[in-house]
């Protein structure tokens, strides 16, 4: 999975980093304050911001991630993680969440087939009642810039058609938005056509000189504002 060790070991942005720790946080502890959430299994560990938080709230969590550079970082930081690519899910050790969360994902599986067989695999650990939250990148806000981020980018999301996973394995939906870094409606979409404004190609010539990052693998902190873009947020309920 070398796409993947890309993407966990590349070096966000500071505002990158500090904007993503925050959002992450949040959608935790908004879960557990309206939910009562008490255990969490994450499909996709990537940086370990849910599972981070999760330990600072008394959450207890589980992850899964296919990338043995993210399973060993994680290991090494004292958080239970197994290493595994989903569909099939890997056995829990007898670990019964309440919720599932799977960030940014699903955009990186390559077929239709692929992400119904997902979400039904990761589904099938809760009981009835259990939620199951998706968040991926949505092409109504994100448009081309969907496929720049990672190699693996190959099935484009949208909130509609999380919904309709969800809802194919079983799943009532319960919340449906867009969320930017953890901020919801109507601030996302200012925040949006906000950064829009940002003139990136201009202000990464005029401060090249003294940028230390390699644009040509990682985006500037230009670059990263103005494609800044909300992304679909799906919870459901099992039926």
């Amino acid at each position: 999975m070398a796409a993947r060790d890309f993407y966990v070991k590349s070096t966000p942005t500071k505002l990158g980093a500090l904007l993503g720790e925050r959002g992450q946080r949040g959608i935790v502890a908004a879960l557990q304050k309206k939910y009562k959430i008490r255990s969490l299994l994450e499909i996709g560990t990537g940086k370990g911001r849910v599972a981070r938080a999760c330990r600072d709230f008394g959450i207890d969590y589980f992850g899964i991630d296919c990338s043995a550079a993210v399973v060993e970082q994680a290991q090494a930081d004292g958080l239970r993680v197994a290493c595994a690519c989903v569909p099939p899910l890997p056995d829990l050790a007898g670990f019964k969440p309440d919720v599932v969360v799977s960030i940014d994902t699903l955009s990186n599986l390559s077929s239709y087939e692929q992400a119904q067989g997902f979400v039904a695999s990761a589904g099938s650990c809760l009981a009835p009642g259990g939620l199951f939250l998706l968040m991926a990148p949505d092409l109504l806000f994100a448009k081309w810039s969907f496929w720049d981020p990672d190699l693996t980018r190959g099935f484009p999301t949208t909130r509609r058609r999380l919904a309709r996973l969800l809802d194919q394995a079983g799943f009532d939906i319960i919340e449906s938005t867009y969320k930017l870094d953890g901020i919801g409606r109507p601030w996302s979409d200012l925040i949006y056509y906000a950064t829009k404004l940002v003139p990136y190609r201009l202000l990464d010539a005029l401060t090249g000189r003294w940028i230390k990052r390699n644009l040509a693998l990682y985006p500037s902190v230009w670059e990263t504002i103005h494609h800044k873009a909300p992304g679909a947020y799906v919870l459901g309920r099992k039926r």
